[in-house]
């Protein structure tokens, strides 16, 4: 009900023929090509922090990486969801094919989730430092405010108290310790980086050009709100977002709506496309836990 509220406020506000002719001028078979690659790229480099993560916080485990490989490709199904029922998914798995318990298995995917804010985070601040600092003030605060909550966090985990020690949920976040979540944010930096590069050329193919201090504060706030849990994969939620963001980046100067319908085209034909080419990786991975017994044929899918 939110994706499909948003996205009439976001049809209402710009005009069809602005996006009509927004997607007219796209090199769209570029694009599309562009998208598929986009996606296997993603889980590769998603997948090596996941396996480096695991191995941090759940060394009993004994995870491959070809494993995760599998785990993390079957679980871009329930990502279409949203982003943490895949990671739930992931939980699973690991539980069911490794004994683990289920408690401890999703402490460590919190870790993973954990650890993808706070890269995300930090490439904001980063952004900041090189002057793309977001002229409103509300956005700074935002963008600092998460760049800040790492540290207090990396306090706690220093501290290890005994009171949270005893949560089954948070054991693998204190079993990884500070050298594993340094461990875990190294392997997540190719995940991110790659996000902020491709999604930054994404924009390149509708001419919406901000500078790359811009995108690397900006674009994160638009990955964050769409995996806040209010739409499925953030469909409309990050689409408004970036049309507020980055509007003013987009052609012709000076038109509003042509500028309002540039963006809107952009990332949500990116979204879609990513979304399909997604959900075939997830049935092919699918299959191949299937034939490998990890997932029967019937009845052991949530």
């Amino acid at each position: 009900m939110v994706a499909i509220g948003t996205l009439v406020w976001l049809f209402a506000k710009v005009p069809l023929d602005e996006l009509r002719a927004a997607l007219d001028r796209a090199p769209m078979v570029a694009f599309v090509a562009y998208s598929a690659i986009y996606v296997p790229l993603v889980l590769l480099a998603d997948t090596l922090a996941t396996w480096a993560t695991f191995r941090s916080s759940l060394p009993d485990s004994g995870l491959t990486y070809r494993e995760t490989l599998d785990i993390r490709g079957a679980s871009y199904l329930l990502a279409l969801l949203h982003y943490g029922a895949g990671q739930g998914g992931i939980a699973w798995f690991v539980s069911r094919r490794h004994g683990v318990p289920l408690a401890r298995a999703a402490g460590a995917v919190m870790l993973i989730m954990g650890v993808n804010v706070v890269v995300v985070a930090l490439t904001a601040l980063v952004g900041v430092l090189l002057g793309g600092a977001p002229e409103a003030p509300a956005l700074r605060w935002l963008v600092l405010g998460m760049a800040l909550a790492f540290p207090a966090y990396l306090a706690v985990i220093a501290a290890r108290p005994a009171f949270l020690r005893k949560i089954r949920l948070l054991t693998p976040l204190f079993d990884a310790g500070l050298r594993g979540h340094a461990v875990a944010v190294l392997a997540r930096l190719p995940h991110i980086a790659w996000l902020v590069v491709a999604q930054y050329f994404a924009m390149r193919f509708f001419d919406i050009t901000p500078p790359f201090s811009k995108a690397l504060t900006l674009l994160p706030i638009v990955f964050v709100v769409a995996v806040l849990p209010i739409s499925p994969a953030g469909l409309g939620t990050a689409q408004a977002t970036a049309v507020a963001l980055f509007s003013e980046y987009a052609p012709p100067p000076g038109d509003q709506d042509a500028q309002r319908a540039t963006v809107l085209a952009c990332f949500l034909a990116f979204q879609v496309l990513a979304l399909l080419v997604q959900a075939l990786v997830g049935l092919v991975f699918l299959r191949r836990l299937t034939r490998a017994g990890i997932v029967e044929k019937e009845g052991n899918i949530p």
